[in-house]
């Protein structure tokens, strides 16, 4: 008899990574599953948050009930460490995707160090995405993370940053299911209890006190008050703390501007958060450093970019300035483009070329100011 391949599997307490194990079981792996403890959990938490004391319980639940062995991991350590990195994101006037940096810096790296204490040759998720390793590619490239099957949900976007040494061994058993529905099915097929559990929509450090209790455990320097200017200047109000802002946001400014008024951008050396008209948000450019390449490419090539987690992909010219930094010149002006962000580029099939970090972004000539990136 053939040795089954082992696989590792993260599993959440969610209906998806669960059906992701249970579709391990059925194409013959020899599963063993992986909890990762993001944080010291309390009865407290927010229920809508990843790492409750509810999913640590269903995760026990599910692998019990797949007859899988559970490994659980606590890795708040490093959790903290992401914390704190947020919020001096925000403190910086930047707009920080976390769960990109944890699937790189935390996840996966600790997922690969449980598959070698058990003798796991692949690691798995329920993450909605492809991960290709043929299609045309030399036998010798690193496989290539593509959009899922689920369009809704692709993930593929904060899985940019997964080096060859993950995406060698990554095993993605979602990539070909089409809808949610599906998926639910698959763990009421296996008799599953989390089969109609909500999903988590928060942050996972994120309690009730949002954004600002975040800052204050933190970072407190991105709570000075300071001044809600206009495009022009002109003070419109006072505002508590400028980290609690993001480029683009619309609610929640407290200040009335007779008109829809957006930020623009956020001045963390004068505490000062700018207002503008819709077209402010307005991006040409952006500069995106720390970059990380799936593949061979020119050094200008043209591309699909994605700044945003569920925002669509834009055409746009894509400039290798250095090994680690690239231009993006789009196409047609796009909105809300932010520094913190990643820009991901993809190709015309919807495969993963690389990506990296927004630092800056440029506006068209016609609403450039003074104090816009030049």
């Amino acid at each position: 008899m053939t040795k089954r391949s082992k696989v590792l599997v993260a599993i959440s307490g969610g209906v998806d990574s669960a059906a992701a194990a249970c579709l391990l079981l059925e194409q013959g792996y020899d599963v063993v599953a992986a909890y990762l403890c993001l944080q010291r959990v309390s009865a407290s938490t927010n229920h809508r948050a990843c790492c409750s004391p509810q999913d640590a319980a269903d995760a026990r639940l599910i692998a019990e009930r797949l007859e899988v062995p559970l490994v659980v991991m606590p890795v708040t350590h490093e959790f903290g460490w992401l914390t704190r990195w947020t919020a001096q994101q925000y403190a910086a006037g930047k707009t920080p995707n976390p769960c990109a940096i944890c699937n790189v810096k935390i996840k996966f790296r600790t997922l690969l160090e449980i598959a070698e204490r058990v003798g796991a040759e692949h690691i798995a998720t329920g993450h909605y995405a492809r991960i290709c390793r043929h299609d045309g590619f030399a036998a010798a490239a690193a496989p290539r993370i593509a959009r899922p099957a689920n369009r809704v949900k692709d993930q593929s976007y904060v899985l940019f940053a997964l080096g060859e040494d993950v995406r060698r061994r990554l095993i993605l058993p979602l990539e070909d299911i089409a809808t949610k529905q599906q998926v639910r099915e698959i763990a009421s097929r296996h008799a599953l209890p989390v089969a109609e559990k909500p999903e988590s929509q928060d942050a996972c450090f994120l309690g009730d006190g949002g954004v600002r209790e975040l800052l204050q455990q933190h970072c407190p320097e991105g709570l000075r008050e300071g001044p809600v200017v206009a495009e022009d200047g002109a003070e419109l109000g006072r505002h508590t703390g400028y980290g609690c802002y993001t480029v683009g946001q619309r609610r929640g400014l407290g200040v009335a501007a007779g008109s829809r008024m957006y930020v623009s951008r956020i001045e963390p050396a004068t505490a000062t958060v700018v207002l503008g008209p819709p077209e402010t948000l307005s991006v040409v450019r952006l500069r995106a450093i720390d970059a990380l390449w799936h593949c061979p490419t020119s050094p200008r090539f043209a591309g699909q970019v994605q700044v945003r987690y569920n925002s669509p992909a834009r055409p746009a010219q894509i400039e290798r300035t250095a090994d680690d930094e690239f231009l993006v010149h789009f196409d047609q002006p796009i909105e809300s483009a932010a520094p913190g962000q990643a820009a991901v580029v993809y190709d015309e099939h919807d495969f993963l070329v690389g990506g990296g970090w927004i630092e800056n972004t440029f506006r068209p000539a016609r609403t450039l100011d003074k104090k816009a990136p030049e």
